[in-house]
C-alpha cells in the first residue's frame, strides 16, 4: 500500500530556518497530539523549521478509528527515509550529530536500559527529569508537563545552535 507514504505532514517554523528538524511520533501519540504540537511550536518559535509526519500504522488508526500497534521496524524505516531521503546507521555507528531526549520514567526506554546502549560519540543523550514517554512528570516531582516540554524545547534549541556554530 504505497498510498500510506503520502501521509500528511505538518510544517512549523520559517522556511529560511538554518536547519529542519524531523519530529517523528511515538507509538501512542499522533503527529498532532498536544505533546508533538508543543515541541514543534516551541522549536518553531526558536526559529527552527519542524516537519511532523505519521507512520503508516498511525494513519490507518486515524482512518479506521481502531487502535493498533506499530508496524514492524522495516516498514517504519522506509517511511522515515521517505521523509528525509537519508539512510542512517545504527546508533553506535552514527556520524551525524544526534540529540536524544529521554524521559527518566519512559516505559519504552528505562534509564538503566538506555544507558547500556552503545552510542556513537556523535549522539548526545539528555534526560528529562521525572518525565515519562511524553515528558509528563509525576506529581510528587513538583514539575509540570509544560515545564518539561519547555525544557525539551530549550535543549533542542541549544543542540541545534551548537551544530551550526561548531
Amino acid at each position: 500500500m504505497r498510498g500510506w507514504l503520502a501521509t500528511p505532514r505538518f510544517i512549523d517554523g520559517p522556511e529560511d530556518a538554518p536547519a529542519t528538524v524531523l519530529l517523528a511520533h511515538g507509538a501512542g501519540a499522533a503527529m498532532d497530539s498536544p505533546f508533538m504540537a508543543a515541541i514543534a511550536s516551541g522549536l518553531a518559535e526558536s526559529l527552527w523549521r519542524v516537519v511532523r509526519f505519521e507512520f503508516p500504522y498511525m494513519a490507518r488508526m486515524r482512518e479506521t478509528g481502531r487502535r493498533q500497534g506499530p508496524d514492524r521496524m522495516p516498514v517504519m524505516q522506509v517511511e522515515f527515509r521517505q521523509q528525509v531521503q537519508l539512510r542512517t546507521e545504527h546508533l553506535a555507528a552514527l556520524h551525524t550529530p544526534t540529540l536524544i531526549l529521554q524521559g527518566e520514567r519512559d516505559s519504552f526506554g528505562k534509564r538503566g536500559e538506555v544507558e547500556s546502549y552503545i552510542l556513537s560519540p556523535e549522539v548526545q543523550l539528555l534526560w528529562i527529569t521525572s518525565g515519562d514517554h511524553s515528558f509528563k512528570p509525576n506529581k510528587s516531582s513538583g514539575l509540570t508537563e509544560a515545564g518539561n516540554w519547555a525544557k525539551a524545547v530549550a535543549l533542542g534549541d541549544k543542540f541545534l545552535r551548537q551544530q551550526l556554530s561548531g
